[in-house]
């Protein structure tokens, strides 16, 4: 925590020393509720001012230049835009401004802050540390099961060439299983997703004592589906974090939050000015 802004990194990605990632909690901003405090988003309904603020409080206890920020208007969806220089900083001065549509971003661009937004929503972080190039996805049970875990690996490999053999990933703070149940037009999507992997079924759902439901593990369907696209499992690592159980110090969608932290990711290199 750093003037009253609390975040959580993950040293598997942190500790090559070749990037800056991490998840921006909910506290030390000034929104009120159902906001309270430090919401990130414009399209929220928060206040702009509030959330101009705010994110000020998070770019100078983290060091983030909101200059920087390079954004998306996420749709729970699959598609990633590889983003540049060219891309950053947009919504200075016009918070109100209107950006390109995806849920996941590229980059091999020093200097540039990938930055999605979630309240339950998970963020993936994909390092290729050869080329290198970073990926960030916002990753719902729609993302999730239409499968943005792949089209984030799959984009890396088209424009960096990158061998997902070599891989990193983390998977951030979101729903967790022991409170994210779903109930049947999920489940059939489950389904569709994994159907011809009957053996990660009990992996992704657990029984729910509610007829026609069950618990959703977004986190371990992510983790199969990365290492479905060539990651390998032991070069994934898993958050355990739910936004539900940390409602206190998280936003939280299904705990009636309005506000969104944020997660970011960016090479350690100096972003100059």
């Amino acid at each position: 925590m750093n003037q009253g802004v609390e975040w959580m990194e993950d040293g598997f990605l942190t500790d090559t020393g070749l990037v800056r990632q991490g998840f921006i909690a909910r506290r030390g901003g000034v929104s009120v509720a159902s906001y309270d405090s430090l919401n990130l988003s414009f399209g929220s309904g928060d206040d702009i001012s509030a959330v101009m603020e705010n994110r000020r409080r998070a770019e100078r206890a983290l060091k983030l230049p909101l200059i920087r920020w390079a954004c998306v208007h996420q749709v729970h969806g699959v598609a990633v835009r590889q983003v540049s220089a060219l891309d950053v900083g947009q919504r200075i001065p016009d918070p109100e401004m209107v950006l390109p549509e995806a849920d996941a971003m590229i980059t091999d661009e020093a200097g540039v802050i990938l930055v999605t937004l979630h309240a339950d929503c998970l963020p993936l972080y994909v390092l290729d540390p050869l080329k290198p190039a970073i990926g960030l996805a916002h990753a719902g049970w729609r993302g999730t099961l239409t499968n943005i875990a792949g089209a984030l690996v799959r984009a890396m490999q088209s424009a960096f060439g990158s061998r997902p053999s070599t891989m990193l990933a983390a998977i951030g703070p979101g729903a967790g299983p022991c409170h994210y149940e779903v109930d049947e037009p999920v489940l059939e999507k489950v389904q569709a997703c994994f159907g011809a992997f009957p053996e990660a079924l009990p992996i992704v759902l657990q029984p729910s004592p509610n007829p026609g439901k069950a618990y959703l593990d977004m986190e371990k369907a992510n983790a199969l589906l990365l290492e479905m696209s060539g990651i390998p499992a032991e070069q994934i690592s898993l958050a355990e974090i739910c936004t539900i159980c940390e409602n206190h110090r998280l936003f939280s969608f299904r705990m009636k939050d309005k506000g969104r932290q944020a997660a970011f990711f960016s090479f350690s290199a100096p972003y100059g000015s």
